[in-house]
């Protein structure tokens, strides 16, 4: 289901799974979960996938709805602003050790320029 919503960059919305191809049924048999129904959207932020976002089994037992794929499509949208915002404090982070590094290599540098003017100027 993942990778046909990665595909399309579309919402699935499966009522039951089990007469659905394209689920896979092997992390139900490794880990005992049974899967009944499925509601899986794109993280996508200005028509780059970042993810999928999928909820399984709707907690009253029944299925999922239009409103359901609205309210999965919204929390996608904010962990897509979320992970970009992310993205962006790790830019920021690196630039600023970056420039952490070159300011203490200037004073470095110049901490030399001094001794080295005052060997230049008694040779």
């Amino acid at each position: 289901m993942l990778g046909t919503v990665a595909a399309t960059g579309r919402t699935i919305r499966v009522d039951n799974v089990n007469q659905d191809t394209r689920f896979d049924a092997s992390a139900d048999q490794k880990s005992g979960f049974v899967t009944k129904s499925l509601l899986a959207t794109p993280i996508q932020r200005r028509g780059n996938l970042l993810g999928v976002l999928e909820v399984v089994n709707k907690r009253d037992g029944g299925h999922f709805n239009e409103s359901d794929e609205r309210l999965l499509e919204i929390v996608a949208n904010q962990a897509a602003i979320a992970v970009k915002n992310s993205r962006l404090v790790d830019r920021l982070v690196k630039s600023e050790r970056l420039s952490a590094i070159g300011n203490i290599a200037a004073s470095i540098m110049n901490d030399f320029k001094s001794p080295l003017t005052d060997i230049r100027g008694f040779a």
